[in-house]
């Protein structure tokens, strides 16, 4: 019989939770917070695989890619005026190491995606323009961060 009740609780960020969403394969789920973490749940075991740390500033988004290859994320840092700080950041799902710093603005970001066949991601917001990225470029081992 369905009573409603949730069936387990997934906990270790502190502060605010802003994402959460299921890995294509459905066996990880992933969420990001105030806390400045990612953070990583088997679904099998209902364990922390892991988190990683942004460094600074807000979690807002989080996106697997569809191979599960990597993740993205937005990060958001109040300045002075309440003004926003952003930063879109690539991640590697396998080793937990950040790939890329893509893209940096004072605008919010609203949305990030990837195209079906994970060739592409695109991110728009409060300026008004839609950005696209080549993943195959962005990917590319002579870009990546040291």
């Amino acid at each position: 019989m369905n009573t409603g009740e949730h069936s387990q609780t997934l906990t270790g960020h502190v502060g605010e939770i802003r994402t959460i969403i299921f890995s294509a394969d459905g066996r990880i789920i992933a969420s990001t917070g105030e806390d400045s973490t990612l953070r990583f749940w088997d679904l099998n075991t209902y364990e922390q695989q892991r988190g990683l740390t942004a460094y600074q500033g807000t979690l807002w988004n989080v996106l697997f890619r569809s191979d599960g290859s990597t993740i993205v994320t937005e990060t958001a840092k109040t300045l002075v005026h309440s003004d926003l700080w952003r930063k879109i950041r690539l991640w590697n799902y396998a080793n937990g190491k950040q790939i890329k710093i893509i893209h940096e603005n004072y605008s919010s970001i609203w949305s990030i995606v990837f195209s079906p066949d994970g060739k592409l991601m695109a991110s728009s917001g409060m300026d008004c323009i839609v950005y696209l990225w080549d993943l195959s470029v962005l990917l590319n081992t002579d870009n990546i961060i040291e």
